[in-house]
């Protein structure tokens, strides 16, 4: 399809799959449809985890290493080690200088290509990570995760890497090419109606068989696994 016909059918993709319906007549509220209970429960969750917290600032001298609250944060340190656990991984992609865009922006701008990398996104870096450092107990118990689709293929390839079984919830809407590629990694796809309903289902989904939730972002480990992805950028683009 043309560029406009694409972003036409990824903006139809999202409203379908991502806004929550109005109420209207002749139809149920969106408190009141099947399995709205977990989203909501799942949605609150994530919120508590993520409210604004003061930030204790890094020591000085320090590799970035530190604390936002109770959130621990990760330094340079762990995202070189996460690099060196990626190198038979991923590839190094290459950052390419856009004239088209620094016209608007009044100064260059350099894209880094991580379409080109394996999956055709960033999220194995996270994902690798994340699942290589588990207990060999854990890993060998399986993983789970919930996605529309990257982190869905990041998940599936790692686990596939590694040698464990991965379960990924995704939305009955999702592109059907990230969705069979999904599949062609080896993860178990369990489709749900909404990506809300994904999250809810892949939280009670680890609760109830004790795999671990390999989270999008929310864990030290995956943040240094993408965070490999600046370390390129710093080399590639230095000044």
């Amino acid at each position: 399809p043309s560029p406009r016909g694409y972003r036409r059918a990824r903006r139809a993709y999202r409203a379908r799959s991502f806004a929550r319906p109005a109420s209207a007549a002749g139809r149920r509220p969106v408190e009141d449809r099947p399995g709205a209970g977990r989203a909501r429960v799942a949605a609150r969750r994530l919120a508590a985890r993520h409210r604004p917290l003061t930030r204790r600032p890094p020591a000085a001298g320090g590799d970035g290493a530190g604390r936002i609250g109770r959130v621990e944060l990760v330094g340079r340190s762990a995202v070189e080690a996460a690099r060196q656990a990626l190198v038979a991984v991923v590839r190094e992609t290459p950052a390419a200088p856009s004239r088209v865009l620094a016209g608007p922006a009044g100064g260059p701008v350099w894209l880094k290509c991580e379409n080109l990398q394996r999956t055709g996104s960033f999220k194995i870096r996270g994902a690798y990570r994340r699942i290589e450092q588990l207990a060999p107990d854990e890993r060998a118990a399986g993983v789970v995760a919930a996605s529309a689709g990257n982190h869905a293929q990041g998940v599936a390839l790692a686990a596939q890497l590694l040698g464990t079984e991965a379960t990924v919830f995704m939305p009955a809407g999702a592109p059907l090419p990230k969705l069979e590629a999904t599949r062609e990694y080896g993860a178990r796809v369990v489709l749900v109606d909404t990506l809300d309903a994904t999250f809810a289902a892949a939280d009670e989904h680890a609760r109830r068989t004790g795999v671990v939730l390999i989270h999008p972002f929310d864990h030290p480990d995956v943040i240094a696994g993408q965070g490999t992805v600046g370390l390129e950028i710093l080399e590639q683009v230095p000044d």
